[in-house]
């Protein structure tokens, strides 16, 4: 008996000291405590990155070990896109915003909102940016701006102002969500919900309280009467006219919009409306059916009212009555009518290589069957898509500006040749920076994207860059200036 009192006691202490041991280890395994970066003040919110989280965790917001904790830039992508933690080069960290403070903390409609914020760039002074507001009753229905603009002596400190519209709803609004960019392009998005910088100490969003309230219009404008005075018109020729009433009982009308589907609901065209002086409520509006478009029985298939408080309402012909009539029959003959996009045909880089601050040119052969190419615009990405640009490219013809020599002496005229150039410059990471989308539309307003990972024309393409004299730096070398 007293052998096995014994190993019982043997037994216990050898479980107690596992299960401390267990304890300990997974202490070591733990999240490591964040750092802020060293060009960054100390922040309670910072993590390691010198970011603050989306998510409020340091882990990404996915409870992942450290091993395969997700940098800020990359938590925009779907969890199977994600990114372990690399070693980017150039400049990646955005802007911090640390503090945001709304000094007006009530105001009547029509008043000015002040505001105050402190934002920290690491390495690019941050620009001005807006703050969306919004009615906590009334939701998006009821939004009002605040725009932040740079002190003049301080670098980190931005001044808020913001007029409220003399329609205002009454009530509180509070901070949805603000958008801080750089200079070179590192932005980052704020929402209240998860940034503890754009809250109360109760964790509430800040705002500001409305009071009064006896002008105030929440109430969307009514359609009276539409009407189509053009009867018929062929595909680019003349213009169909058409006039619409609406009413507001408040704060009165600004804008009037609709939107023209084709018999087949292929081709839409919006078109704006504009009021006649002297009569408040009476709009009058003019478009014309492009030249490549299908004829038959155009029908206007919506209309958007909207008045001075932002109040903002929607008619679709579906649904009103009034709108069924709103009509008109397009002449077009079925040779004419081009519904297929421009094709690209092939597409090449300038080099293979090139040195930070260098130019590639991007040169695209592209062709369509009727109409004719209209716009080509590529996408190129760096390799761990921390960085990205766009290039508008443009057609080498007399009428765009410019001319080709494209393995022959003579300059004559190159329709079907656009071309486009882009630089990484030393802010940027710098690598394999590869042509990931290419976008082309033609005259009717046809669309194709390609994708390197879809279509074969745009695979493969790509470019190195380098940066001289980290290379140097690296190999031992002296510096090459």
């Amino acid at each position: 008996m007293r052998g096995l009192l014994v190993a019982g006691c043997a037994l216990l202490l050898v479980a107690s000291f596992a299960g401390a041991q267990e304890e300990e280890g997974a202490q070591e395994v733990g999240k490591p405590e964040g750092e802020s970066h060293p060009l960054l003040p100390d922040h309670e919110v910072l993590n390691e990155y010198g970011v603050i989280s989306s998510s409020g965790h340091d882990d990404g917001g996915w409870a992942l070990p450290p091993e395969l904790r997700v940098p800020e830039q990359y938590q925009y992508r779907r969890r199977d896109q994600q990114l372990k933690e690399v070693d980017l080069s150039g400049n990646q960290l955005p802007p911090v915003l640390t503090e945001m403070r709304v000094l007006t903390k009530s105001v009547e409609p029509g008043g000015e909102v002040r505001a105050i914020a402190r934002v920290v760039s690491p390495y690019n002074k941050a620009q001005s940016f807006v703050s969306l507001f919004y009615n906590r009753e009334l939701g998006r229905a009821a939004t009002m701006y605040i725009n932040f603009q740079p002190h003049d002596s301080d670098d980190t400190l931005f001044l808020g102002r913001g007029k409220l519209s003399r329609y205002a709803a009454p009530g509180r609004y509070v901070v949805g969500t603000t958008i801080i960019a750089d200079r070179v392009g590192d932005r980052k998005a704020y929402w209240a919900d998860f940034h503890k910088a754009m809250q109360e100490e109760d964790g509430q969003p800040i705002g500001f309280m409305v009071t009064g309230g006896e002008t105030a219009d929440i109430t969307a404008p009514t359609l009276e009467w539409v009407k189509v005075e053009t009867d018929r018109v062929r595909a680019g020729g003349g213009l169909v006219h058409y006039s619409l009433m609406a009413k507001d009982e408040m704060s009165g009308l600004t804008e009037a919009q609709t939107q023209w589907v084709s018999p087949s609901g292929y081709h839409q065209i919006r078109s704006t409306m504009v009021m006649v002086g002297g009569t408040p409520g009476l709009f009058r509006g003019a478009l014309q059916i492009p030249q490549w478009y299908e004829g038959g029985e155009w029908q206007m298939m919506g209309i958007t009212l909207k008045d001075h408080a932002t109040n903002i309402r929607y008619y679709f012909n579906r649904t009103e009555p009034m709108m069924s009539a709103a009509t008109v029959q397009v002449e077009q003959e079925k040779e004419m009518i081009d519904q297929t996009p421009a094709e690209i045909l092939a597409v090449q880089f300038s080099r293979t290589e090139a040195k930070l601050g260098e130019q590639v040119v991007i040169t695209v052969l592209a062709d369509d069957n009727l109409s004719g190419v209209h716009a080509v615009e590529g996408y190129v990405r760096s390799p761990n898509g921390a960085d990205a640009v766009k290039v508008k490219l443009k057609s080498l013809t007399p009428e765009m500006g410019g001319f080709v020599d494209l393995n022959r002496p003579s300059k004559l005229p190159e329709p079907h040749i656009w071309t486009g150039n882009f630089t990484v410059t030393d802010t940027m990471e710098w690598g394999e920076w590869e042509l990931v989308r290419l976008g082309i539309s033609d005259a009717a307003r046809n669309f194709y994207t390609y994708y390197e990972d879809r279509d074969p024309e745009i695979g493969g393409i790509s470019v190195r860059f380098y940066n001289e004299d980290e290379e140097a730096a690296e190999s031992g070398e002296e510096d090459p200036r």
